[in-house]
């Protein structure tokens, strides 16, 4: 069985249009599922004058080794970090660093994530652990 148009994933733009509307100076790195590294560069170049980096997830499949390699380097430049794994919560546990979890990235949870993100309190709990 195929994916539907749902499961293939959070398309940068709408997320970005999203934060945006909370983070004014939101910059977005985007890259090919099939070559992550192409990102490495920019990504550093990017932390250079950020105060915070956020590296999203959106994707349904476990992420590859390269994937999880960039994620990684993200929470290496010296630079608060946040993962936001917006829909498979297993993600976290393949970064290993702090996340948010939405299950999900329609219009209703992305908005609480911006809230969230803003600085209202967290409500709910995971069904799952992830330790």
């Amino acid at each position: 069985i195929g994916e539907n148009v749902y499961e293939t994933g959070l398309r940068a733009e709408n997320l970005a249009k999203v934060l945006s509307q909370h983070f004014s100076h939101l910059e977005v790195l985007t890259f090919p599922k099939e070559n992550p590294r192409i990102a490495a560069a920019p990504l550093a170049a990017m932390c250079r004058h950020a105060d915070f980096v956020m590296y999203a997830s959106t994707a349904r499949g476990k992420l590859s080794e390269l994937e999880v390699e960039l994620a990684l380097s993200a929470f290496t430049q010296n630079k608060p970090a946040l993962h936001l794994a917006l829909w498979n919560p297993y993600h976290a546990m393949q970064i290993g660093q702090p996340a948010l979890l939405s299950y999900g990235f329609r219009q209703p949870s992305l908005q609480a994530l911006a809230r969230v993100l803003a600085g209202e309190p967290i409500l709910g709990k995971l069904p799952i652990d992830i330790r």
